[in-house]
């Protein structure tokens, strides 16, 4: 049943890793000296974006890679989340959390956390 508030989403995908200073190839999970990676996997994800209120939008998204060749274990996962509040027709704020787990880089989760207050203007 189509769904104007969740979707989901699932296809092949390239991740790509780029580091530019050679030192840090190891950290990132390249071989020493190595800049650049490609990996081929599965890309799944499933979003959901509704109003809580007259002002007040959340969004969520969860998005995995599990590569063709380390399987299944090795799964790397992005889940997001925003909450957005317009103020007034020019100023509105978010709030927006995200979890990072990639195991070539780090076995533990990564967060971001980022509160802004921003105006927007629509040319038309």
């Amino acid at each position: 049943v189509p769904s104007d508030i969740f979707s989901v989403e699932a296809g092949i995908g390239l991740k790509q890793t780029y580091v530019s200073d050679e030192s840090l190839s190891e950290t990132y999970g390249l071989d020493e000296g190595d800049q650049f990676r490609s990996e081929a996997g599965l890309t799944i994800g499933a979003s959901l974006e509704t109003d809580l209120m007259e002002n007040v939008q959340f969004s969520s998204s969860s998005q995995t890679f599990p590569n063709f060749t380390t399987g299944v274990n090795s799964t790397d996962v992005l889940f997001s989340n925003k909450l957005i509040g317009r103020i007034n027709s020019y100023i509105n704020t978010n709030l927006s959390l995200d979890l990072v787990y990639d195991d070539d880089f780090s076995k533990e989760i990564q967060v971001a956390q980022i509160l802004s207050l921003g105006i927007s203007y629509s040319i038309r």
